[in-house]
């Protein structure tokens, strides 16, 4: 068994006991790191994707948009809707032969394009 005197007892529990002080870089580090944190947490918050469709600017939208008399005179209900998107580059080759073949097969079928389509036959 050990036995130690007063003085090496005292001695033994100040080193054991003792943790080195928390400097001033430390503290910094840790306020920084804090900080960046908090940062990041708020850009996430504040740039989440809008999950909600307002319609108050869809009469506005209307006024772009061209339906062409071939479309008008197609039925409004049916089985098939036949969707084709196109582009300006596909209107006098691609456009017209998806239309004198397989559009007229659907109920109701429809081209879809950016541009102005040079052609009032073609829904």
């Amino acid at each position: 068994m050990l036995t130690l005197d007063g003085q090496s007892r005292n001695i033994l529990l100040q080193t054991d006991s003792k943790q080195p002080p928390v400097t001033r870089r430390q503290i910094g580090g840790l306020l920084i790191s804090i900080g960046i944190l908090g940062f990041l947490l708020k850009m996430k918050i504040w740039n989440r994707p809008i999950s909600y469709y307002d319609r108050d600017s869809d009469p506005l939208l209307l006024q772009y948009v061209y339906t062409s008399p071939a479309a008008r005179r197609l039925p409004r209900s049916g089985q098939l809707f036949c969707w084709v998107q196109t582009v300006k580059m596909y209107h006098d080759t691609r456009a017209l032969a998806i239309n004198e073949t397989w559009l007229s097969r659907c109920d109701h079928g429809q081209l879809f394009t950016g541009d102005s389509f040079p052609f009032n036959d073609i829904p």
